[in-house]
């Protein structure tokens, strides 16, 4: 490739005698493979081409280092990004596992959920009325049952088979221990009206 034309070169030389010294600047292109294409400064008389050389192989370095110290930058911001996600991620399935397990915590110490129906062999049913008689006799009948309903809501007895029960265990008089022998298994299951009724 032919060299540009140096407009020093062309000029005449000085008066005296003496030859000219080389005042030829060394080349300067893409010859380098820079991306800056070259020096924009203008050429100097006297620069020193090793200097020259060193600069531009300096100027490569720099430029590699900081693609490089960028690169890393962005690996940096990758890396801190994907352990935030996986931060996020072990906090939500911390979360979920403490919640599971205080959920089953509250489930072990509540107690079960308390049925209406008594202990029939702890309750005291020789505290409410015993009904002794008349038999056939309504009045007094229908005063027992009054006092069993008085009874019954003083003890918090709310579960129709335990009224029945209980209803049975105060009874003293024969012929209504004889109904309560052979027919109380039929209201077992049935409202406390229907066995009053």
């Amino acid at each position: 490739m032919a060299d540009p034309p140096n407009p020093l070169k062309d000029t005449e030389p000085p008066k005296n005698t003496e030859p000219p010294k080389n005042t030829d600047l060394p080349k300067r292109g893409n010859s380098s493979g820079s991306k800056g294409g070259g020096s924009t400064s203008p050429n100097v008389a006297g620069r020193n081409p090793t200097a020259d050389h060193y600069i531009e192989l300096l100027l490569k370095l720099q430029h590699t280092a900081a693609l490089q110290l960028q690169e890393g930058r962005q690996s940096n911001i990758d890396q801190r990004r994907a352990d935030s996600e996986r931060i996020t991620r072990l906090k939500n399935t911390l979360f979920d596992v403490v919640t599971k397990a205080e959920e089953e915590k509250q489930i072990r110490l509540s107690p079960a959920p308390k049925s209406d129906r008594l202990d029939l062999q702890r309750f005291r049913i020789a505290d409410g009325p015993h009904y002794t008689g008349p038999s056939h006799s309504i009045e007094p009948f229908l005063k027992w049952i009054q006092q069993l309903q008085i009874f019954f809501s003083t003890k918090g007895v709310v579960n129709n088979n335990n009224k029945i029960c209980i209803a049975g265990g105060l009874t003293e008089e024969t012929n209504l221990l004889d109904f309560y022998a052979y027919k109380s298994a039929l209201f077992v299951d049935k409202s406390w009206n229907e066995f009053k009724s």
